[in-house]
């Protein structure tokens, strides 16, 4: 943990937004029902933010939710080097940790009932 620390200390600072798509010259329509996203990153110190919103795939429609993913070492808020902040559910979560009942519920339950965008 302190080499990841110490190796992202002493890189610069920087924001950077990688878009990526699908698409094909032979199969028509392939860019618009393919999945599709930007993710944006930002490191400051020894933090790293990756922001997306892709966060799955239902008839051949994308599924959103704003969602990012914080490796920190900030360890007095949080007991974990990494978390996810889902901004539309309004929740912060370890994705390293095992989830509770509750937590696989609300999980199921968004999945469930999203309709794809």
């Amino acid at each position: 943990k302190t080499t990841i620390n110490q190796a992202l200390s002493s890189l610069n600072d920087f924001y950077i937004e990688i878009k990526w798509s699908f698409t094909s010259s032979i199969i028509p329509f392939l860019s618009s029902m393919a999945p599709h996203d930007t993710c944006k990153i930002w490191k400051f110190g020894s933090k790293v933010r990756l922001d997306t919103s892709l966060v799955g795939w239902k008839n051949l429609k994308c599924k959103r939710r704003n969602i990012s993913f914080i490796f920190h070492d900030d360890y007095s808020k949080y007991d974990s080097d990494l978390i996810m902040v889902n901004h539309s559910k309004k929740m912060i979560v370890n994705p390293l940790e095992y989830p509770d009942e509750d937590e696989i519920r609300a999980v199921t339950i968004d999945l469930v009932q999203t309709k794809p965008i």
